[in-house]
């Protein structure tokens, strides 16, 4: 089945799957070959790596491997809040220290991702068929040969957790540094600016948490979002409790420092322009989201995002309750280190 354009209320499930051994073509005709395997799911490529975890990677760019098949699973109807709460739920599974070559690998993950995506229809099976075919001869292994693999599991799991801890991180601020949003500190909130807007609704406020964004005069804004660190973007969310006060066409700077403003925005070339017409009703707490997928290409290196809201969706000024950029903080993921 070959990858198509889903409607906007669906969006594709597919599996890809890299070949990441030299004699994999006389494995396959014995049935035994060796893969790593991805999900990707709205032009973001998810997989389970060792001492990573959970992790987005750019699609088809899996550096141990040549990219084998692309199959398309199915579509799921669940916006990325949803998706994002079945990485939450995945991540207490698939950590950094639990990776196994037999027992908890990427293609583990891709079938627990796929099956919970699309009411549980998995990956094929020969694709980790190599994992159990090595399950299966482990159990023939002396007892001598269990323990000193189990030593030397134990070795690793302890070189792991030290690891971890040198760099500063536990295993839930590795997870949440790929499912969250990335501007959780890594954000100059004293630094953020917004243009035309009330008093005590400006972005500070809404980055705080301390109240909403309204723009003053009319519905035109700009919104400027500084890092602490570079990031890479791939997507952002707007959160409003009222559909008509929503942004609609937005455009987006990428490290302009600050140089945008109301009476050169439209003129300004973008990085890109989005139009947002679907907003997902949210129950609890009632409100209406809309994720913007980025073009990944272009979004990299970011020091500093503008929103140019050039108009919401009916009303006469702009409301935001929540704004989020989600992504990775950059030079936080070695892809060399993904393997199956």
């Amino acid at each position: 089945m070959t990858p198509t354009n889903s409607s906007s209320s669906h969006s594709q499930v597919i599996l890809h799957i890299y070949d990441i051994s030299k004699p994999n073509a006389i494995l396959d005709s014995l049935g035994m070959g060796q893969y790593h395997s991805a999900i990707m799911y709205r032009n973001t490529e998810w997989t389970f790596a060792d001492e990573i975890g959970i992790v987005d990677v750019e699609p088809k760019k899996y550096p141990g491997g040549v990219l084998k098949q692309e199959i398309v699973l199915g579509e799921t109807n669940l916006n990325f809040n949803q998706f994002q709460q079945i990485l939450k739920e995945l991540a207490n599974e698939f950590t950094p220290h639990s990776y196994d070559l037999l027992k908890s690998n990427c293609n583990h993950f891709s079938d627990a991702l796929a099956k919970a995506l699309l009411d549980g229809k998995g990956i094929p099976s020969w694709v980790n068929r190599g994992a159990k075919i090595g399950r299966f001869f482990s159990k023939f292994l002396s007892s001598d040969s269990k323990q000193k693999m189990k030593a030397s599991q134990k070795e690793q799991a302890n070189r792991k957790e030290l690891h971890q801890k040198t760099r500063g991180l536990t295993d839930v601020d590795s997870r949440e540094n790929v499912v969250e949003m990335v501007s959780c500190g890594n954000v100059h909130v004293d630094k953020a600016e917004s243009l035309n807007h009330k008093a005590n609704h400006t972005l500070a406020h809404v980055l705080r948490g301390a109240s909403h964004f309204q723009s003053g005069v009319e519905s035109d804004c700009v919104l400027y979002i500084p890092f602490k660190s570079p990031i890479r973007i791939t997507e952002l969310r707007f959160t409003c409790k009222d559909e008509s006060a929503a942004p609609h066409i937005v455009h987006l700077f990428k490290n302009k420092h600050g140089n945008v403003d109301l009476d050169n925005a439209e003129q300004m070339k973008s990085d890109q322009i989005v139009t947002l017409e679907k907003y997902d009703m949210q129950k609890k707490p009632k409100a209406f989201v809309c994720a913007v997928p980025v073009k990944r290409v272009k979004w990299k290196g970011v020091q500093d995002l503008t929103i140019y809201v050039e108009s919401c969706k009916g009303a006469e000024l702009t409301r935001i309750d929540k704004v989020e950029v989600l992504g990775r903080i950059e030079g936080k993921v070695d892809l060399h280190k993904l393997q199956s």
